[in-house]
Formats: C-alpha cells, sequence, structure tokens
C-alpha cells in the first residue's frame, strides 16, 4: 500500500490478503476487513469534523468582525465618547494659610495651569463639549473644561490673568442673587468675561438644592437666572451647575424645558439616563500639588459605564 493509499487504508501485514491466509482464516479476515473499513469512515468522519469546525471557526470571525465594524460605526454615530475631564474651583485666594476643596491659592492656581499646559492640555467652550457628546465633533487634544461656581470676586481678581498666560477659558457659573454684592461680581464684570471669551452658566437664584424645590420653584430658580444673564450679555446661556453637585430625575424635565442644554454636578459617575444633565466634574483641592491633580484627573475621567453616551437622551 502506497502514496494516497495511506490515507484511506489500514496498512496490514502482506501474508492476511494471501489466498490460502483468507482460506483458513475466513473470520479473521472478515473482522480485519470490518476494522479497517472502520478506521476508513472514522478517518473521514475525523476529517469531516474538523472541516466543519474550521469552516465555523472561519465565519465566526467573519462575523465577529463584522459586528466589531457595525458596532464601531454605530458607536461613531450614535454618542459613545470618551469621557472629557471637567474641573471644578470656588476660590481662588491670596495669602492662603488652610487651603481646602473650596480655596486655593493663586501660586496653586497657577501652578496647576502650568502643569495642564505643559501636559498639553486645551481647554474648550461648554459649546465644543456639547456638540463632542452629542455629534462627535472633534475636540482639540487633551482637551477640559474649566469652571468656577458661585461667581466670587476673587476669581476675577485672582484668576484672569493666570488663565490669559496659558490662553486657557472658562464656564463661570453664577449665583444671581448675589451680582453685585460685596465679594461678588459685578454685572460689567460678567459683561467683560463674555467679551474676554469666557463663558457665563447658571447657578440657581441663591443656591438652593434642587432636590428640595417645588414645582412653583422651577421658574424662579431656573429660568429667571438664565433670563437675566442671557439680557445681561446677549449670549445664550446652555449651561446649569447644580448647587452642592445635588439632583434628581424630577428637576431634568425642567432644566430641558428652560432651554438648559447640559448640566454639572461633582464628583459623581454621570447618569446613565441623564448624562448630558448630570455631567461629572472633579472638585480641585487647594491641598494638592499638581502631579496629584494629574492623577486625579487621569483616574476620575474614565467612564464607570462607557456605554453611558449610547443614550436616547443624545438624540
Amino acid at each position: 500500500m502506497q502514496g494516497n493509499d495511506m490515507d484511506h487504508r489500514l496498512t496490514a501485514p502482506d501474508h492476511l490478503f494471501s489466498y490460502h491466509y483468507r482460506e483458513k482464516n475466513p473470520s479473521k479476515i472478515e473482522a480485519m476487513t470490518i476494522h479497517v473499513i472502520n478506521c476508513q469512515y472514522i478517518r473521514r468522519c475525523v476529517r469531516t469534523v474538523a472541516n466543519d469546525i474550521f469552516l465555523v471557526t472561519v465565519f465566526l470571525l467573519i462575523a465577529v468582525d463584522g459586528f466589531a465594524q457595525q458596532l464601531s460605526a454605530y458607536v461613531s454615530n450614535h454618542g459613545l465618547r470618551k469621557e472629557v475631564p471637567v474641573l471644578c474651583f470656588h476660590h481662588i485666594g491670596k495669602n492662603v494659610t488652610r487651603p481646602n476643596e473650596l480655596m486655593i491659592s493663586t501660586e496653586s492656581f497657577r501652578a496647576d495651569m502650568k502643569m495642564l499646559y505643559d501636559s498639553g492640555y486645551h481647554s474648550i467652550s461648554p459649546t465644543q463639549l456639547f456638540d463632542f457628546y452629542k455629534t462627535g465633533k472633534p475636540l482639540p487634544p487633551k482637551p477640559f473644561l474649566l469652571t468656577f461656581d458661585d461667581g466670587n470676586a476673587d476669581q476675577w481678581e485672582n484668576s484672569i490673568d493666570v488663565l490669559d498666560d496659558y490662553n486657557f477659558k472658562a464656564l463661570f457659573f453664577i449665583m444671581t442673587v448675589t451680582v453685585g454684592k460685596t465679594n461678588y461680581l459685578t454685572e460689567d464684570q460678567i459683561r467683560l468675561l463674555t467679551q474676554w471669551e469666557h463663558f457665563i452658566g447658571c447657578h440657581t437664584w441663591d443656591h438652593q438644592d434642587v432636590k428640595s424645590l417645588k414645582a412653583k420653584d422651577f421658574h424662579w430658580q431656573l429660568q429667571k437666572p438664565k433670563d437675566y444673564l442671557e439680557s445681561l450679555t446677549g449670549l445664550p446661556v446652555i449651561a446649569f451647575a447644580y448647587p452642592y453637585g445635588e439632583w434628581n430625575e424630577k428637576i431634568i424635565p425642567n432644566l430641558r424645558k428652560y432651554g438648559i442644554k447640559m448640566a454639572f454636578q461633582l464628583n459623581g459617575p454621570s447618569s446613565n439616563r441623564f448624562p448630558l444633565h448630570t455631567i461629572r466634574r472633579l472638585m480641585v483641592s487647594g491641598k494638592w500639588s499638581p502631579h496629584t491633580l494629574l492623577e486625579k484627573i487621569n483616574d476620575t475621567f474614565e467612564m464607570d459605564d462607557p456605554f453611558q453616551f449610547l443614550n436616547p437622551e443624545l438624540h
């Protein structure tokens, strides 16, 4: 038995197939023949199964690759985005002896901004952030949004020159009851901020926790501040920051009703149901070094659920 025959038959000694041996040992020959036939059948079955497994594997790989491409296209078109860092500051002070989450010294603030600049970060506008999450409109490399809460006067006095030095722009959330009051921004300063290409957002009328608001309060706490700031600056106000970072679901329809396209909380992850109205921010502590801030940015802005922006709210 030679050549290709070896692939289809069981090899056996030649004398088993001689005439005399077959005559004297018919049962052995029959058994051997059946054994050879069975082995041939088994080999064919094994090869058939192996071929089937190979083909199924190929089809699965093709299907998985096709699904991956379709998922990639769907993700690109329907809102899955890498989370953009959003930083939150309150007071920027001189001669700070006890820095904390609400107070950072001017020196530390400058060091933080220098670190971001040297690390290649680019500040963006709230509109850019909204367009990115909504449609995937490209952003500059290493984007971040810089925000200030409450409209404190020391933000004007101690941060604007630093921001100018690094060509960073910021979003200032104004608590409108305090405008023009001691230690708070004036109307002229708010107008100048927009002329200098910074941005203005709402922070309610008087810093009330929105979870405690009644239906009758929404007009006063949401619409009135928005209307006031828009009349003051001549620009649309699309962003809102929750006082204390607290929110609940009943506030979302009212924010939308009054034209607020995006709302910002604090350190918690964004809601899967309302990602654009629960955007996470990192409160920057005055106790952190610039290196610590960079670590916090990298650790914080990795989405717990990266599919949270695959959400009907975005479409």
